[in-house]
């Protein structure tokens, strides 16, 4: 009983270091999603740039 009650608690210690770690972790992650979506926000303006450069010669010809 006494050894169980020590694995368990080893167990939860090694989880709240493991919470702790993603903890500190997190605001450099967060950090990260933003540049990502930063980039992916300018890729997708660059795209609509893209599709309106090609879309527009042809309306003019046309």
């Amino acid at each position: 009983m006494i050894d169980g009650l020590a694995q368990n608690s080893l167990r939860l210690a090694e989880r709240l270091s493991s919470l702790e770690r993603d903890r500190d972790r997190l605001p450099k992650l967060e950090e990260r999603f933003g540049r990502i979506k930063e980039k992916m926000s300018m890729m997708i303006e660059l795209q609509r740039e893209t599709r309106q450069e090609r879309q527009g010669p042809m309306e003019r010809g046309g």
